[in-house]
């Protein structure tokens, strides 16, 4: 056997990714790894649309974009990224669930991107993850506290599509659904801390409260603009995740003159929330049928009176 006295590199072949992406669940707290169809093109291209991958980790890589093929041969080192080859340019990544367990949407991004992609409009992100919001038909995950709602824009007589639904305790907001374009939305979250409850297999019954007598207050918030999406003719089948969350919030209302109260949330059951039928009650005056929907308008909105 003969001994290697050197090697000789005669050349050296970089690959840059100009776009990754991890998609995390926002209910589970877990990377979202399965079914995703995630396409990027474009802002003025759609038509050239390439389909990025997940690797090894779960993170949806993007190679071969128009026009990013110096970034993509680029040495991807400290130096490159302070000094790029290209001007930054406008990309669309679009996402949808196979599976339909999660909302689509879109996502405008200037490529290249170092590292993993963490949008700026989404609050509160401490990771560079995109956040994958529930729909309404998606199976509850074991454990979670459940709040659904139908919202519905009484004048204009549409579905909330898009809207923001948020379950508030406090200034805590303990979990957020966006609405599909029928106004269907659903949010799942961990239950809130348990009061007066013990674990022990005999606990004392006088400072205990069984698990599914816990209930707990909270409040519901609504985000919507009728303008961005509602009024619009065809609806849009995905929308703009930043627009989205940055609508303002609205009026929620209980009937047609009194906001929706303080709702009572318990361990183990879903909490439908609903409006009420303006109109008395045919055989009690005094009484008000649940409506099937939420209503709910733009904020300093009015309901006439029936």
């Amino acid at each position: 056997m003969s001994n290697i006295d050197r090697i000789v590199v005669l050349d050296r072949v970089t690959l840059v990714a100009p776009l990754g992406v991890l998609f995390w669940d926002v209910v589970t707290g877990l990377p979202v790894t399965d079914a995703l169809q995630v396409t990027a093109y474009p802002k003025d291209a759609p038509a050239l649309r390439t389909t990025g991958v997940a690797n090894a980790s779960g993170i949806v890589v993007f190679h071969h974009l128009p026009g990013l093929a110096a970034v993509e041969t680029g040495s991807g080192q400290p130096d490159f990224w302070k000094k790029l080859p290209i001007k930054p340019r406008p990309f669309v990544l679009e996402v949808t669930d196979l599976n339909r367990r999660y909302q689509p949407f879109t996502l405008a991004v200037d490529l290249p991107v170092k590292g993993l992609l963490k949008p700026a409009c989404v609050p509160d992100l401490k990771e560079s993850i995109v956040p994958m919001y529930s729909t309404a038909d998606r199976v509850p995950p074991e454990g979670k506290a459940i709040v659904r709602a139908q919202l519905f824009d009484p004048l204009n007589k549409v579905p909330c599509a898009w809207a923001v639904l948020q379950v508030m305790q406090g200034a805590n907001m303990l979990g957020q659904g966006i609405a599909d374009k029928t106004g269907a939305v659903v949010a799942f979250f961990n239950h809130p801390a348990l009061s007066k409850f013990s674990s022990d297999t005999k606990p004392d019954p006088a400072k205990n409260v069984a698990l599914n007598n816990q209930v707990w207050s909270v409040d519901l918030k609504v985000l919507y603009d009728p303008k961005l999406y509602a009024k619009k003719k065809p609806i849009p089948s995905i929308p703009n995740l930043c627009s989205v969350l940055a609508q303002p919030a609205a009026n929620v209302w209980s009937d047609w003159t009194l906001a929706l109260p303080r709702q009572t949330l318990q361990f183990g059951r879903e909490l439908v929330a609903r409006s009420r039928d303006p109109k008395p009650h045919v055989d009690d005056p005094a009484k008000h049928d649940p409506l099937s929907v939420l209503h709910v308008t733009k904020a300093g909105a009015t309901l006439r009176p029936f």
